[in-house]
C-alpha cells in the first residue's frame, strides 16, 4: 500500500471516529433524546416529537363531533376576548388555553404559563424545566395553514384537543416506564398486589419523580416502601388511588384473572383527570388554615407575615418559605413598610403548591376566581362592559367567603367607574385588563389573586428557585425571630409601640394600567422568515436577522485567515512554518457559527456545544499535527 493511500485511509478513519464521538456526545444533550440513557430519571423523559404532534393534528381535525363539543366549551372565552379581524392574537390564544385547562382539568400546561412567569434574569437551564415547545408549535402550525394571521374558534378547539390527547398519551407512556422501573413485563397480566404497587409507584412519579431512576427496580421498590412509611398524607391518598384503580381493574380481573397493561394505562389517564379534584380538598384545607391566620388584621385575604411564620399551632401546617421566595411567587404584600402580609389567594394558587404530574403539565390548586370570571364572560359575551352592568353582575356572584350582595360597597363602585373613565371615549371596562383584575381582587380578596405589575414577580417551583438563586426557600428560626421583632402589630389601634403607625385597613390600589397586559393591544408578533426555526425558544426576529447577517463577515474572516496561514495559498509564509499543516479556518468558523445558531434557537445546551467544539478541535489537531501529513500538502518546501 502506498504512503499516500495509507494517509488517506488514516484520515478517513479519524474523520469517522471523530464524527461518531461528536454525534454521540451531542445526542445526550439535544432535546428529545434522553430516553436512551439507562440512568434516565422520570422527569428527564421527553415523549413526543414533531411528527407525532403532526399525526395527532390530522386525527383531531377529522373528529368533527369532538371539535364541535370543544368549540362550545371555548366559545365564552372566545367571545369575551378582543380580536383582530375576528381572530385571536397569539397572546390571547395562550391566555385562553391556560385558563381553559385550569378551569376544566386543573392542569397548568407547560408553555402556557401566565405571562411574565419567567423573567430574563432566570438562568436558561432553570427555565427549560417548565418550558414546552408544543403550544408554540401548534400556533405556528395554524398560522402557517391559515389565510390570515390569527386563530379562529375551530383552530382553538383543535389545539385544545391535541394537548388533551398528548397528555393522555404521555400518561400511558409514563405507566410503561413505571413497569420498567419495577421490573414488570407489559405482556403479562398483573396480580392485584402488583397492580397496587404499580399505582403507588405512579404516585411517587407524580410527587417525587426526580429521585427515581428507571434502571434500578430493586432500589425503586425499597424507595416505595420508604415513601409509604414517611409521606404524611399517604394513607388518605392511597385509599383514593385504590378506589380509582378498582373501578377500572375489577372487570379485567373477573374476565381474565389479572390486569392488563392497557387497563393500567387507562387508570393512569384517569389519574390525570380526577386527581385535581382530590387535590382541591388539600387546597381548601390550606385556605381554611390561612383564613384562621388573618388574626387581628383588618385586611381580608391578608396574613401578617409574623403570624404566617408562627403557624405551627394550626394542625400539621408549618409555613417556612423565605420572604424573598414569597416575593418572587407574587404572594407577598409589602405596601405597608411596617407590616408585611402574605396574600392568601396568591399563595394558594402559586407554583409552590403545584404537583408536577407529567412532563406536559402540573396539577395546581384551582382558583375560585376562574369560575367567577367564566360566569362573567358568559353573561357579558364581549371584551368590555359598562360599569353599571358589571357591578350588577358581580353583586350577584358568591363564593364560600363572599355571599350574594344587594349592592356593592360604595368604594368598589367608585373604583369601577374610575376604570371606565380611564378607558377613553368608550367608557367601558375591559374584562381582561389589569385594573379589572385588581378590582376583582378587592371584590373577592380571598378568591381572586392580586395582579402584580409585569416584571415585579418571578414565579418558580422551590427547586427552580433554589437553583437560580443559590439559596434555600426555607427561612431559619433566627430570621423568623427577627421578622417578628421588626413587625408592627396588625389591627391594633391602641397601645401601639412608639415607632409604629396605625394600620391602614385599605387593600392596595394602583391606578397604573400596564397596556401591554391588555389583550386588546396585543398585536400579532412578527417573527419573520425564520419562524419555522423558532420552535423551541422565543427568539426576537431582529436577533435572528443580525445573526444571519453576520454570515458574510464570518466567510470573509475565514478566507482572510486561510490566505494568511495556508502554505498552499500564501507564498509569504516562511519555509519553517510551511513544515506544519495549518487547519483550514473555513470549517472551524462555520462550525462556531452553526453552534451559536443552535444555542440561539435552544436546540442544544451549552454542554453539548462545548463538548462538540472540543471534539472538533481534537479532530483537526489529530489530522494536521499528530498523523503523518500527506506529501501533497504538508511537505517541507525549504529550499
Amino acid at each position: 500500500m502506498s504512503d499516500f493511500a495509507f494517509h488517506i485511509k488514516m484520515r478517513f478513519t479519524c474523520v469517522v471516529l471523530s464524527a461518531t464521538f461528536v454525534v454521540a456526545l451531542a445526542a445526550g444533550n439535544i432535546r428529545g433524546s434522553k430516553e436512551g440513557n439507562s440512568e434516565v430519571k422520570f422527569m428527564d423523559l421527553e415523549y413526543f416529537n414533531r411528527a407525532e404532534v403532526d399525526e395527532l393534528l390530522q386525527e383531531v381535525a377529522a373528529d368533527r363531533k369532538r371539535i364541535q363539543s370543544l368549540e362550545q366549551s371555548l366559545q365564552p372565552y372566545f367571545k369575551s376576548l378582543p380580536k383582530i379581524d375576528g381572530l385571536l392574537t397569539r397572546h390571547a390564544v395562550r391566555y385562553v388555553l391556560h385558563r381553559f385547562f385550569q378551569h376544566t382539568h386543573g392542569w397548568l400546561v407547560k408553555g402556557l404559563e401566565p405571562e411574565g412567569a419567567y423573567q430574563p434574569q432566570m438562568q436558561p437551564e432553570i427555565k427549560k424545566d417548565w418550558e414546552s415547545w408544543i403550544p408554540s408549535y401548534l400556533q405556528l402550525h395554524f398560522d402557517r395553514i391559515g389565510k390570515h394571521k390569527g386563530t379562529s374558534l375551530n383552530d382553538l378547539a383543535e389545539m385544545a384537543a391535541v394537548i388533551e390527547d398528548l397528555v393522555r398519551k404521555e400518561s400511558h407512556r409514563q405507566m410503561a416506564k413505571v413497569y420498567e422501573s419495577l421490573g414488570l413485563s407489559r405482556s403479562d397480566l398483573l396480580t392485584p398486589e402488583d397492580a397496587d404497587t404499580a399505582l403507588d409507584m405512579y404516585l411517587i412519579v407524580v410527587l417525587t419523580a426526580r429521585n427515581l431512576t428507571m434502571a434500578e427496580p430493586q432500589k425503586n421498590r425499597r424507595r416505595l416502601v420508604a415513601f409509604q412509611q414517611r409521606f404524611a398524607g399517604y394513607a388518605e391518598m392511597h385509599g383514593w388511588l385504590q378506589d380509582l384503580g378498582t373501578r377500572y381493574t375489577l372487570p379485567d380481573i373477573e374476565e381474565h384473572g389479572g390486569i392488563s397493561f392497557s387497563v393500567m394505562s387507562r387508570v393512569a389517564e384517569a389519574f390525570g383527570d380526577e386527581f385535581p379534584h382530590f387535590n382541591d380538598k388539600e387546597c381548601n384545607d390550606l385556605k381554611t388554615t390561612l383564613m384562621k391566620m388573618e388574626g387581628g388584621s383588618r385586611k381580608p385575604g391578608r396574613i401578617p407575615l409574623s403570624d404566617f411564620y408562627n403557624s405551627s399551632r394550626y394542625r400539621h401546617w408549618k409555613f417556612t418559605e423565605n420572604p424573598e421566595y414569597l416575593r418572587d411567587l407574587g404572594a407577598l404584600d409589602e405596601s405597608d413598610a411596617q407590616r408585611k402580609y402574605v396574600i392568601l389567594a396568591n399563595y394558594i394558587s402559586s407554583f409552590n403548591n403545584c404537583i408536577r404530574a407529567d412532563g406536559l403539565y402540573a396539577i395546581c390548586c384551582q382558583s375560585p376566581c376562574e369560575r367567577l370570571m367564566h360566569t362573567l364572560e358568559e353573561q357579558v359575551a364581549a371584551p368590555a362592559a359598562d360599569s353599571a352592568t358589571l357591578a350588577a353582575l358581580v353583586a350577584n356572584l358568591s363564593t364560600d367567603t363572599v355571599p350574594v350582595r344587594d349592592k356593592l360597597d360604595t368604594k368598589l363602585l367608585e373604583r369601577l367607574d374610575g376604570i371606565a373613565e380611564q378607558s377613553g371615549q368608550s367608557k367601558l371596562v375591559p374584562l381582561h385588563g389589569r385594573l379589572f383584575a385588581l378590582w376583582m381582587h378587592h371584590a373577592f380578596p380571598r378568591e381572586c389573586p392580586y395582579p402584580h405589575k409585569v416584571g415585579t414577580t418571578n414565579p418558580q417551583t422551590p427547586d427552580e428557585w433554589m437553583k437560580s438563586n443559590g439559596r434555600s426557600t426555607q427561612v431559619s428560626q433566627e430570621q423568623i425571630a427577627r421578622i417578628v421583632q421588626d413587625s408592627c402589630p396588625a389591627g391594633i389601634w391602641e397601645d401601639l409601640p412608639s415607632h409604629c403607625e396605625i394600620e391602614n385597613d385599605e387593600l392596595p390600589w394602583s391606578n397604573y394600567e400596564d397596556r401591554e397586559t391588555l389583550l386588546s393591544s396585543s398585536l400579532h408578533d412578527f417573527r419573520g422568515p425564520f419562524a419555522e426555526l423558532d420552535l423551541m425558544k422565543e427568539v426576537p426576529a431582529p436577533s435572528l436577522w443580525l445573526y444571519f447577517g453576520s454570515l458574510p463577515l464570518v466567510v470573509l474572516a475565514a478566507y482572510t485567515l486561510d490566505t494568511m496561514l495556508d502554505p498552499g495559498i500564501s507564498s509569504s509564509v516562511s519555509p519553517k512554518r510551511r513544515t506544519r499543516c495549518y487547519p483550514s479556518w473555513v470549517p472551524a468558523l462555520a462550525f462556531l457559527w452553526a453552534t451559536g445558531l443552535c444555542l440561539l434557537l435552544d436546540l442544544v445546551n451549552v454542554k453539548a456545544a462545548a463538548g462538540a467544539g472540543l471534539a472538533f478541535l481534537a479532530w483537526r489537531l489529530l489530522i494536521c499535527h499528530w498523523l503523518l501529513p500527506s506529501p501533497s500538502k504538508c511537505h517541507n518546501t525549504e529550499d
